[in-house]
C-alpha cells in the first residue's frame, strides 16, 4: 500500500529556518505530497482532555499525530528529520509502522498508518492509564501497545538513523575535518532520513553540509 500524504506538525509558529530546511529536504526527494499542521483542529475528542492538560508542546504534538494518522492515514515525521532519499513504499497490511532509534525500542518520531488501523485503539487504551499529561506519556503508551499487540505493528521500510553525536560534531567542526579525512565511510545509499533531535543537547540548527558530515559517526558506529 502506498501512503501518499506525509504529515509534519509545528504548533508554535513561525516555523524556524532549520525546520523549513528539513521539510524542504523531504520535498526534494518525495514531491509536494505533504501537509504542515499548525493547529489542533484534527485532534480526536478522546485526546482533548490530555491535550488541554499538557504544558509541553511535544505531548500536544504526539496526541495530534496519533489523531491525524488514525483519521487520515499517511506518514508522519518530526520536523527535525533530514531526508537523504525517497521514502520507500510501505506495505503494512493495516498495521502501524514505526522506527527504532534503539534496537527493540519503538520510537514515534516517524510513523506510518492506514486510516483506522486497529492498533490505534490499543494505543488509546494505554493512554487512558495516565491521569496527567507529563512528557513522554505518548511514547510510553505506544510502546506498551506494541508489546501487548505486536501483530498490529511493524517497522518502517528503509534505513533510518539518529545523530549527530555531539562530541564528533564538535571535533569535526573544530578541525574542519571531512568524513574521509577521519576514515569514516560514505553515506549509505539506502539511508532514508536521519533524526537530528540531539535529545535536547542543542537546538537543531545544522546546515545541510553539517548534516551530511554529522551522520557519518553514527553510521560508522552501527557497522
Amino acid at each position: 500500500m502506498e501512503l501518499e500524504t506525509t504529515h509534519f506538525i509545528w504548533l508554535n509558529p513561525p516555523l524556524p529556518t532549520w525546520a523549513k530546511d528539513n521539510i524542504a529536504s523531504f520535498r526534494r526527494h518525495n514531491g509536494d505530497c505533504l501537509i504542515l499542521h499548525e493547529t489542533p483542529k484534527l485532534l480526536l475528542p478522546r485526546y482533548r482532555d490530555l491535550y488541554e492538560m499538557a504544558k509541553d508542546l511535544r505531548t500536544k504534538s504526539d496526541l495530534l499525530r496519533f489523531s491525524i494518522l488514525e483519521t487520515m492515514g499517511g506518514v508522519y515525521f518530526d520536523c527535525d528529520w533530514f531526508h537523504y532519499s525517497p521514502m520507500p513504499l510501505q506495505d503494512m497490511n493495516g498495521k502501524i509502522a514505526y522506527y527504532e532509534a534503539v534496537k527493540g525500542i519503538p520510537c514515534i518520531a516517524a510513523l506510518a498508518s492506514a486510516p483506522g488501523a486497529p492498533g490505534w485503539q490499543t494505543v488509546a487504551k494505554h493512554l487512558r492509564k495516565f491521569t496527567n499529561a507529563l512528557p513522554c506519556i505518548c511514547t510510553r503508551a505506544f510502546q506498551d501497545a506494541v508489546r501487548e499487540r505486536p501483530e498490529y505493528f511493524c517497522q518502517l521500510n528503509g534505513r533510518f538513523g539518529t545523530g549527530p553525536k555531539k562530541d564528533f560534531y564538535l571535533y569535526c567542526k573544530a578541525h574542519n575535518l571531512t568524513p574521509h579525512e577521519h576514515n569514516i565511510p560514505d553515506v549509505p545509499t539506502d539511508l532514508v532520513a536521519v533524526h537530528f533531535s540531539m535529545n535536547g543537547e542543542r537546538q537543531v540548527d545544522l546546515t545541510v553540509k553539517e548534516k551530511n558530515i554529522d551522520i557519518f559517526m553514527d553510521w560508522a558506529e552501527s557497522e
